[in-house]
């Protein structure tokens, strides 16, 4: 279940609720240093929506930190760049990004198990549909990352430091099936040392930021990886595996010692898709803290931040359940603040979100 069913479609009709789709929020409207609304473009037109008591920002950790930035809410020195009047010098917004890197061993799959769009496969993939209709079974009921594990990449650390996503499938493009058998297993470092950082590109709302994750600039994370990586191989050419298994597309058979691995993996690392911590929570005199501990930004009046871009330190696993958590823990400071609001006063909220 996705969360758009779990928490908007069954209120979505609420009459206190407003949804507008195909918007982009162009910037968060102060005045002094108390947020008062937001500016959108909907439907080619501009529209200044007010907030009586505060603006909630989900948008994500890239569209949080940016859509801060645009409003004078950032590092001074980069929001002058880009001739943005600064209206509060934080520093963190954008900084302290990070991201599971991740690598993948990728072997093929000569008895067709897998998931691909071939003449092999045709009977299965036209009897989809029906299947997965009548008995919620078959290839479609599947999400491809069937099985995945957490494990150590060397003795003495306390917990495990590296996460293993098996797919029955290669993942050639994620917007097509792929036209050739085989399977892949993602090594993921769970808590990496290094840190990037989120930037503008420009001061113009519908440019993208720049992201910089910085992967492998810290030894330790290339040695995880490289330790993952003969994981991998280990758990690929055991029986139960090796029975399903060809040829090692990826990295491949002439790649062995540490040195290749790493050469492999500078070449190859790649995102896990759970960028967090560019709007970290933090103490006030922490100079790099953007929320306090119930995510209201500091310095600013009727401002809050619930998405995964308040995550001082990534953790260890996915995080998308995580980030549910944080918006769960916002609407309880919210419910908790709305307690001494007399009784017909306005409650009026505006909610910034994105999808990623």
């Amino acid at each position: 279940m996705s969360s758009s069913r779990a928490f908007l479609h069954p209120v979505v009709h609420r009459s206190n609720l407003q949804v507008f789709a195909d918007t982009l929020v162009e910037r968060i409207n102060l005045e002094g240093a108390r947020v008062v609304g937001v500016t959108i473009r909907h439907q080619g037109k501009k529209e200044i929506l007010t907030a009586s008591r505060e603006v909630v920002l989900a948008a994500g950790t890239v569209n949080s930190p940016q859509l801060m930035m645009l409003s004078g809410l950032g590092p001074a020195d980069m929001l002058r760049r880009h001739g943005i009047r600064v209206a509060a010098d934080l520093p963190g917004v954008g900084a302290n990004l990070q991201d599971h890197p991740t690598v993948s061993v990728a072997m093929s799959n000569p008895g067709a198990e897998s998931y691909a769009l071939s003449w092999r496969t045709a009977p299965r993939v036209a009897a989809a549909p029906l299947r997965y209709l009548f008995a919620r079974s078959g290839m479609l009921a599947s999400n491809a990352a069937e099985a995945g594990g957490f494990l150590y990449s060397r003795e003495g650390l306390a917990r495990p430091d590296l996460q293993m996503t098996f797919m029955v499938g290669l993942k050639d493009n994620p917007r097509t099936l792929p036209r050739r058998h085989g399977f892949v297993l993602h090594v993921a470092v769970l808590r990496p040392v290094t840190r990037g950082r989120l930037e503008l590109a420009s001061a113009d709302p519908g440019t993208r930021p720049v992201m910089n994750p910085r992967f492998l600039e810290d030894r330790t994370d290339v040695d995880a990886l490289i330790a993952g990586l003969k994981a991998a191989r280990r758990i690929l050419a055991m029986p139960a595996m090796a029975r399903y298994s060809g040829s090692e597309l990826s990295p491949g058979p002439g790649v062995k010692s540490d040195a290749e691995l790493e050469s492999f993996i500078r070449a190859n690392v790649a995102t896990t898709y759970h960028p967090v911590g560019s709007c970290k929570m933090g103490p006030r005199h922490d100079p790099m803290a953007v929320v306090d501990s119930r995510l209201r930004v500091h310095g600013i009046v009727g401002l809050r931040v619930a998405d995964a871009s308040i995550m001082p330190n990534i953790i260890g696993g996915n995080t998308s359940a995580p980030s549910m958590m944080i918006g769960e823990r916002a609407a309880e400071f919210i419910a908790q603040d709305c307690k001494g609001i007399t009784a017909g006063a306005s409650r009026n909220f505006i909610a910034a979100t994105a999808h990623a």
